[in-house]
């Protein structure tokens, strides 16, 4: 077998479009030439990881060249024993990590290759620089280094998600690359990326996206190695190795993912706003927010501008909720509203909930930690429920039980979360959605999803829209869902869900925090001082030797009251002043949060996230050449592997 001589086809599509770039290695950080080959073969960018072992490492880049004469990029690890020196010359990209770069000496060859500090300048001098971060200010550090590293031919970054393999932060990969995009650098998303993210993440403006931990099981790794899929990327790992079996099919099956996305998300425009008997009505829920969407005035405020409100019941009894039902009924006038309950409240309070929602029989519902069989009385009395499912396997039961309306929430979202990060849930979810309908013909146009996580404006909503886009197209209904965007609209104040501290606690989050009481029950919220108090009493319980059990029923008996001391200002019906509010007070809050750093207005978020997603969506397509026409039959890229 002879090298191929051809080159990676990345950067132009047809007619000169800028084409997404698909970058391709080994998870792990040890050298695999075959995937890098197999890779750039079928259109990617192959990285091949240099490792901290000289002579595996060299003798990796013999074999790439050997068997691929077009380019590829390195990924240079801390301690590093290869010198840039010795690259070929058809290393086209360096691939380094953000503390690499930001620790490395910039000027000259290190004498001592490998003694941990990597010369940064050397490697990057006439290649492109990409540069993985895991958060904003890791981003920022990164790209004042990089100005100092000459030569380069250009610098983009990687931004990686917290449900990536390897080292990672705590923002997830949706909510980094929407924080990267301001920076006018191009951007590769990494982490919980499969055919349909990858189209979320370029339609979104990411110039491409990476490949690593998703390719632990194809056929170019070693099958006596130890790749097992790392970070939430496991589940698409098994699925893309399932289907396409090679590295060089799941990058095709992911350049044609994002094409026919794009194009069908361009096509159906799932969140285009449409006009209703009482006006413009948007595909947009406000979700349930415990202490916040529990007055009919805040419900008005949503419903009177197209949006679809949620009371959310909590712990309220059955009179309470009997009354704020008939209250909200009335004061909506017919405009659509619903209900959120919690399906593991104790039973006797569950029971009373659910018999006042049947009297009243609401439009919509949503049951988190619920089942289909709470859903049933309610769908019988005209109340459309919808049914939060965090994992593949829980959906793949629910379908079977007849359940067709689903909230998909990533745990960007503030209060209690799920265990996936919005992207891999996403992806995978759809991924069965799209088997149930091709084993049911017929049954999509009887689907209603909502996306909850990380959605806020019109960038992360066109990103919603490009990967359901497929699934509208075959008749499913597609919403989002919000709640912390929400608590940046005048009218969460005005109508009294939060008060005014509450408010300028989310315009000044800059990071968020996770409050785990028990193992998997954990609370978004922002970073205020109460955060410590939590962290510090959680430490002291878990080190006396108390047992477990006791010491998370000492952290819930904590957090009891601060979350209305944050909304409404009040401890145990008393006011209490703007100080202890902020010192005290438990702040839900999404990681959307950080993104947002001023007031709205209801309409215009809904505009936003709706006629604006939808504009920013067809103006990327018709950039990328993505129009919403199939594109013409062309040469299929066929690879033939061989490397023994």
């Amino acid at each position: 077998m002879t090298a191929d001589r051809g080159e990676n086809r990345y950067g132009r599509g047809p007619g000169g479009a800028p084409q997404a770039e698909i970058i391709g290695g080994a998870p792990g950080g040890r050298p695999v030439p075959r995937l890098v080959v197999a890779v750039a073969r079928a259109g990617g960018l192959g990285v091949l990881d240099l490792g901290t072992e000289r002579a595996a490492g060299l003798a990796a880049l013999d074999e790439v060249v050997r068997w691929w004469t077009g380019p590829f990029g390195v990924r240079v690890p801390a301690g590093c024993r290869i010198r840039p020196d010795e690259l070929p010359d058809a290393v086209s990209t360096v691939v380094v990590d953000a503390p690499v770069l930001v620790d490395a000496p910039v000027l000259g060859v290190l004498d001592a290759p490998g003694d941990g500090a990597v010369d940064v300048a050397g490697f990057a001098r006439g290649r492109r620089l990409l540069v993985e971060v895991v958060d904003p200010a890791e981003a920022d550090a990164a790209l004042d280094a990089a100005r100092d590293v000459a030569g380069t031919r250009g610098v983009g970054l990687v931004a990686r998600g917290c449900e990536a393999g390897g080292r990672a932060g705590d923002v997830t990969t949706f909510v980094l690359v929407q924080h990267l995009l301001g920076l006018d650098v191009p951007v590769h998303a990494a982490g919980g990326i499969g055919p349909r993210t990858a189209a979320a993440a370029v339609a979104g403006g990411a110039a491409g996206v990476v490949l690593d931990a998703q390719l632990a099981l194809v056929g170019e790794m070693d099958p006596d190695g130890d790749e097992a899929p790392a970070g939430q990327d496991g589940a698409i790992a098994v699925s893309l190795a399932a289907r396409y079996g090679t590295a060089g099919g799941v990058v095709q099956a992911v350049r044609r993912g994002i094409a026919e996305h794009v194009r069908a998300a361009v096509r159906v425009a799932p969140l285009a706003p449409q006009d209703g008997p009482q006006g413009r009505e948007y595909p947009v829920a406000q979700a349930p927010m415990t202490e916040i969407s529990d007055t009919s005035a805040f419900a008005a405020a949503i419903a009177q501008d197209g949006g679809v409100p949620f009371l959310a019941l909590g712990p309220m009894d059955g009179d309470r909720v009997r009354e704020l039902l008939r209250e909200t009924a009335e004061r909506l006038g017919g405009r659509p509203w619903g209900v959120g309950l919690v399906g593991f409240v104790p039973p006797e309070l569950r029971a009373e909930q659910l018999a006042a929602v049947r009297a009243a029989a609401p439009p919509y519902a949503i049951i988190a930690g619920g089942l289909p069989v709470q859903a049933e009385p309610l769908e019988e009395a005209g109340t459309r429920t919808y049914l939060h499912v965090p994992a593949p396997e829980q959906l793949d039961r629910f379908l079977a039980e007849g359940a067709r309306r689903f909230v998909f929430e990533g745990m960007e979202c503030g209060g209690h979360v799920g265990p996936r990060a919005s992207f891999p849930l996403w992806e995978t979810q759809l991924d069965r959605l799209d088997a149930f309908c091709d084993a049911h013909p017929g049954e999509a146009a009887r689907l209603s999803v909502m996306f909850a996580g990380g959605v806020h404006d019109e960038r992360s909503a066109a990103m919603v829209a490009a990967l359901a886009g497929p699934l509208a197209e075959r008749g499913a209904d597609v919403r989002v869902l919000m709640g912390t965007a929400y608590l940046f609209t005048s009218e969460a104040v005005a109508a009294g869900a939060v008060r005014p501290g509450y408010q300028e606690t989310a315009i000044e989050c800059a990071a968020t925090a996770l409050l785990e009481t028990s193992s998997g029950h954990a609370t978004r919220c922002a970073a205020t001082p109460y955060v410590r108090t939590f962290a510090e009493t959680r430490t002291e319980l878990l080190g006396t030797g108390m047992s477990q059990h006791e010491a998370y029923r000492r952290l819930e008996k904590l957090n009891l009251g601060r979350l209305r001391i944050a909304t409404k200002g009040l401890r145990r019906g008393a006011p209490v002043d703007t100080d202890e509010q902020r010192a005290e007070g438990l702040y839900p809050l999404g990681q959307t949060a950080t993104l947002r750093s001023a007031r709205t207005g209801v309409a215009v978020l809904h505009e936003q996230v709706t006629s604006g997603a939808t504009e920013l969506l067809a103006a990327r397509a018709a950039e990328l050449g993505l129009d919403g026409r199939d594109a013409a039959a062309g040469p299929a890229d066929i690879a033939i592997i061989g490397m023994d």
